[in-house]
């Protein structure tokens, strides 16, 4: 192989294990709503005595008896692979996702009920989605007479993906009646898992393997059937009553603190499109420009602290070089994060790793 190949290579891996790394640290910072984690609960069993002990309470923070208000993804994870594991079903997140009331959604359920046709339902998710998470982890994509509602996030482990699919299905087949529903297919970027069955028994022989998205794909003209009996002033009356209240639960706290949550949930602090954050927040950006500044911030300076945060957790948490960290946070010079880091925290980037890694 030739010297050239071999840098290029190198510098594949190094790109590879830096995105492995940023988004094992987004994981750890986005925060699932507690009415989904309670859903998840409620699907499992009728009251959480009913779950074994080790899913009851987190054991090294002290969960008890109540669920919490919100659960960050890395955590949700681990519960889902637990339960998957007390049940010893692998394809358990299946049937979780199967079995969620859409009465345990909060008011997305009666949101996705009233919806005309699946494209309304989509559509009113959006800023739901964006309220809840500060981005639209899932966009809905046509092409080519396909429609597509799409993962657009890599942070999410195989067992979420399992649940979350499966609910998308059976959310998906409520618009789409028979026989329309045989042309609804299920997409997994995972490899094929030895045993097929609860796979087929959820989705027949609609379902893929190896594909380079998570969706759930469909003609793109189903998108549009329209279902009897429904009101879509109800639909316009509850989509602006649950943004107003996802919002509101957010809006509690500082402009300040909602950008720090919208960048949290962002897995590349590199390259951050204010304008497009700002949309999401239900702001132009020179509004959200004049909170932060009536607030004493300003974006730069809630994005440096959002990256010394993510930076930190990099460090602290991985094998990632202080190079690749470096990049990641949009220097492309070590030395100049270096000296960042530095301003951040009062420490040296390598001094930091090193106090943190001491025994």
């Amino acid at each position: 192989m030739s010297s050239s190949s071999n840098i290029a290579l190198r510098m594949q891996k190094s790109v590879t294990k830096s995105q492995k790394a940023q988004t094992r640290a987004t994981a750890s910072l986005l925060q699932i709503p507690g009415f989904l984690v309670q859903s998840v609960i409620g699907a499992v069993a009728a009251h959480p005595a009913d779950l074994p002990d080790a899913l009851r309470r987190k054991r090294r923070s002290g969960w008890s008896e109540q669920l919490p208000a919100a659960m960050a993804l890395d955590e949700f994870d681990n519960l889902l692979v637990g339960l998957s594991k007390h049940f010893a079903d692998p394809a358990f997140g299946l049937q979780l996702g199967k079995r969620i009331k859409e009465a345990n959604l909060h008011l997305i359920g009666p949101l996705i009920t009233s919806s005309r046709s699946l494209r309304d339902a989509l559509e009113n998710l959006r800023p739901v989605q964006s309220s809840l998470f500060g981005a639209e982890l899932w966009q809905l994509q046509e092409e080519n007479a396909i429609g597509r509602y799409t993962c657009t996030r890599s942070f999410f482990r195989p067992m979420t993906m399992q649940l979350t699919l499966a609910l998308m299905f059976c959310t998906t087949e409520r618009f789409v009646p028979a026989p329309h529903n045989k042309d609804v297919a299920v997409h997994f970027k995972d490899a094929a898992p030895d045993d097929l069955d609860p796979y087929r028994q959820l989705f027949g022989h609609r379902v893929f393997f190896g594909a380079s998205q998570y969706c759930v794909s469909f003609p793109a003209r189903l998108l549009d059937l329209r279902r009897p009996g429904t009101d879509p002033e109800v639909s316009i009356m509850l989509r602006q009553l649950a943004t107003s209240r996802y919002v509101a639960e957010q809006s509690s706290e500082s402009w300040t603190a909602q950008l720090e949550a919208v960048l949290r949930g962002h897995n590349n602090l590199a390259n951050v499109e204010f304008a497009q954050l700002a949309e999401h927040m239900g702001l132009s950006l020179r509004r959200l420009r004049s909170h932060l500044r009536d607030e004493g911030e300003s974006t730069t300076s809630v994005l440096n602290r959002m990256r010394f945060e993510r930076a930190s957790a990099l460090l602290e948490g991985g094998s990632t070089s202080i190079r690749e960290v470096a990049e990641m946070m949009g220097y492309s010079e070590a030395s100049a994060f270096m000296r960042a880091f530095r301003r951040w925290s009062g420490r040296g980037a390598a001094e930091f790793r090193a106090e943190k890694r001491r025994p």
